[in-house]
């Protein structure tokens, strides 16, 4: 008698359909079994719904109900606070020089100028078509 939510019953269907596939076989499962969409089976509904798997998942089904049966894994102790990363260096790289004019102006606060487009040419004149 294994005792599942409904998470480890989808996680347990995808292990061997795709994401649509899993939803619906399993709300197939549950049909089978006579019982509605519950965040935990337990005892009988949990049985029945095995027994829905076998009616539904065909020759998967073995490979589901193992997934199902198989214990839940332990509950992980919290893990540590990650140690404080070391402290940042204090000298920052040299700028390239054509960062010079930009960061002089940033630091006196004036905005750059815009880039002045380059003036059109004129498409030349047409011609008169000779007769």
């Amino acid at each position: 008698m294994a005792n599942f939510s409904h998470a480890d019953l989808i996680a347990a269907f995808e292990s061997q359909f795709d994401y649509l596939s899993a939803r619906t076989i399993a709300g197939f499962a549950l049909k089978a079994a006579g019982l509605a969409q519950k965040a935990k089976y337990e005892n009988a509904d949990a049985d029945a719904v095995l027994a829905g798997i076998d009616a539904e998942a065909g020759d998967r089904a073995d490979a589901i109900k193992s997934r199902l049966a198989a214990p839940a894994p332990a509950a992980r102790a919290p893990a540590k606070p990650a140690a404080k990363p070391a402290a940042k260096p204090a000298a920052k790289p040299a700028a390239k020089k054509d960062d010079t004019k930009k960061d002089a102006a940033k630091a006196d606060g004036a905005k750059a100028a815009p880039a002045k487009k380059a003036p059109a040419k004129k498409a030349p004149a047409k011609k008169p078509a000779a007769k």
